[in-house]
């Protein structure tokens, strides 16, 4: 769920339909998707939407980052001289057939087997937007003084 700070920076009334998809054949006849352009402030940013038939809660659905590399391809693609990415924001559809709310992890770091107690632990690129897991984000590590 996207916070009311990051809600009011979209510009939700110039949201463009883009003609691309990418779902591999193999799987267009269980999943579809959609992908939108709107602006973000001054910046372009996606909503991508994976609409896909199942009827359980899938554990590993906050991994869905080949959708977002591969729209990151595609924007770098249209704009070779972009030294940023624009804002993917995905929209997981759940409707599950008993009521069951969403229990999966939707934070990318909630799948990673690591001991916590380590010090690992992952920093978003961006900061108090609402939605830090779905942009970039990368990896922190301090020893954890346990052997070598």
């Amino acid at each position: 769920m996207l916070s009311e700070a990051a809600v009011a920076h979209l510009d939700w009334d110039g949201m463009e339909l883009q003609s691309c998809s990418f779902v591999p054949k193999e799987l267009q006849s269980r999943y579809t998707d959609v992908l939108f352009r709107i602006r973000w402030d001054d910046r372009d940013a996606f909503v991508f939407m994976l609409i896909e038939h199942q009827s359980s809660t899938d554990e590993l659905m906050a991994f869905r980052l080949e959708y977002m590399v591969a729209i990151w391809n595609r924007y770098l693609r249209h704009n070779q001289h972009a030294r940023r990415l624009p804002v993917v924001i995905p929209v997981v559809v759940h409707c599950d057939p008993r009521g069951h709310r969403w229990s999966a992890p939707t934070e990318l770091s909630d799948l990673l087997d690591v001991d916590r107690a380590c010090g690992w632990r992952w920093e978003s690129a961006c900061r108090g937007c609402g939605f830090c897991w779905t942009i970039w984000v990368r990896l922190m590590w301090r020893p954890c003084g346990r052997g070598s």
